[in-house]
């Protein structure tokens, strides 16, 4: 587990591999380490928490809780397609997101899909890591279609 803060700001939250399995929590969470300050939590890693698509349905509301999110890092995390629809209605959230890590995630071409559409909300995306996910031609068309129109 990894921390940064500046004062009492929370900026960094690192949870790669802690066996998290569920966001049920993480919402209020959130919520409750934002209401303290105005600066909010800048970057959020989950990766390698055997994050499955049940364990992701509270990733919308956790996210709506952190709108100057940068960063996020749900790689090495079983999410599939379905994992993959509830990322693309929970990016809606995070306009200022710059990096995306969904490597390893086992998304496939129509998770791939799905992402490219939720990846439309994020103007300021820089750096999206997708690597080791068989989205195939068809997926990677898709995302290709980000970088022409401005994503």
């Amino acid at each position: 587990v990894g921390l940064e803060s500046v004062g009492e700001s929370l900026l960094s939250l690192e949870l790669w591999g802690c066996s998290i399995e569920d966001l049920a929590g993480l919402a209020a969470a959130l919520e409750h380490a934002n209401s303290a300050t105005s600066r909010g939590l800048k970057r959020l890693g989950l990766a390698n928490n055997s994050l499955f698509p049940k364990g992701l349905r509270a990733l919308p509301a956790a996210l709506k809780e952190t709108p100057k999110l940068t960063s996020l890092d749900l790689s090495r995390n079983p999410l599939g397609e379905g994992g993959a629809r509830l990322l693309a209605m929970a990016l809606r959230h995070t306009p200022e997101l710059t990096l995306l890590g969904v490597g390893e995630c086992k998304l496939g071409a129509r998770g791939a899909m799905f992402l490219a559409e939720g990846l439309m909300q994020t103007k300021e995306l820089e750096e999206l890591l997708i690597q080791c996910n068989e989205i195939g031609p068809a997926g990677a068309w898709e995302l290709a279609r980000l970088s022409r129109s401005g994503s």
